[in-house]
């Protein structure tokens, strides 16, 4: 769920869940790729949306546009509604392989 916030001339996205379930998102969705993750306020507020909401998720890939250790951190480090998902940020310079040991849990 995408809403607009404007404020004065400037307008942003702002991610917010619903009371609801999102029944697509909330049971049926397991795999996610994000590709060119930029680490702007608005990218992680998608991944931290997505983390909270997908109760089935097993895998996250996350490509992103350039290293960020402390982005990385605090990606790792967001609530999941899944206690199987597995989180993988990959650098766009390599193809992501869902055998790579590289993409655990704790990466």
């Amino acid at each position: 769920m995408v809403f607009w916030v404007t404020t004065g001339d400037r307008e942003r996205y702002c991610w917010k869940s619903r009371v609801e379930d999102i029944a697509c998102l909330s049971y049926h969705v397991k795999k996610i790729q994000i590709f060119h993750y930029d680490s702007s306020n608005t990218a992680f507020q998608l991944v931290k949306f997505l983390l909270r909401n997908s109760k089935v998720l097993e895998s996250m890939e996350i490509m992103r546009l350039s290293p960020d250790k402390k982005n990385r951190k605090k990606l790792i480090a967001l609530p999941r509604a899944s206690s199987k998902v597995v989180i993988c940020i990959t650098d766009p310079r390599y193809r992501f392989h869902e055998d790579d040991s590289s993409c655990t849990e704790d990466d």
